[in-house]
């Protein structure tokens, strides 16, 4: 399997209830200096993540136009749309969400 089909596996593994609620599966996917900037602007470190997602059972996300660079040997970046809703009642937003 190719590295972007890999990454990208990885990426939507992560988008899944399986994976986000499950502290073990979540810890094996990101790392430990895992960051990440929410759509409200607010930075996230993995303990946080950790803490939040498994509670969170109504979360959906479904994602679009993945685009994927190789930045280095050891660097790649993927960038996609990202379609969330909150729960059942929720229209939805559209993010745009990268991932090193």
């Amino acid at each position: 399997m190719s590295l972007e089909r890999k990454i990208i596996e990885k990426e939507r593994a992560l988008l899944t209830n399986e994976v986000r609620h499950s502290k073990q599966k979540l810890r094996s996917l990101l790392a430990s200096q895992f960051m990440e900037i929410g759509t409200s602007g607010d930075y996230f470190d993995l303990n946080k993540v950790l803490e939040q997602l498994p509670e969170n059972q109504t979360w959906r996300c479904h994602i679009l136009d993945i685009e994927f660079k190789e930045i280095s040997s050891e660097v790649a970046q993927l960038v996609y749309l990202a379609f969330i809703k909150q729960n059942d009642k929720d229209e939805g937003i559209f993010s745009r969400r990268s991932s090193f």
